[in-house]
């Protein structure tokens, strides 16, 4: 039918508040290296994650879902390992 639909509002996050919140992850202590192996650079990590959040919001209009799942950290750049996108029909 023509049932009203929800309109996702993506609001501009600063970016010291995506850094809070990736240092505050349990695993956020294995992004300096873990057992004497490379370290992961967390502004490469925040990048990918406002590009994803940009993504969602330029497509607000007919993305119902995003999920990437896992975002594998590699000393050379985050890798998207598998990635869903629902749109509206």
């Amino acid at each position: 039918g023509n049932r009203p639909r929800k309109k996702l509002t993506v609001k501009a996050t600063p970016l010291s508040a995506v850094f809070d919140a990736l240092n505050s992850l349990k695993v956020a202590p294995l992004l300096d290296g873990f057992r004497g192996g490379a370290s992961v650079e967390k502004s490469n990590v925040v990048s990918a994650i406002l590009q994803v959040a940009q993504y969602a919001e330029n497509n607000a209009d007919r993305l119902v879902e995003l999920d990437v799942n896992p975002l594998m950290l590699t000393p050379q750049g985050p890798v998207a390992a598998d990635a869903l996108m629902v749109y509206r029909r």
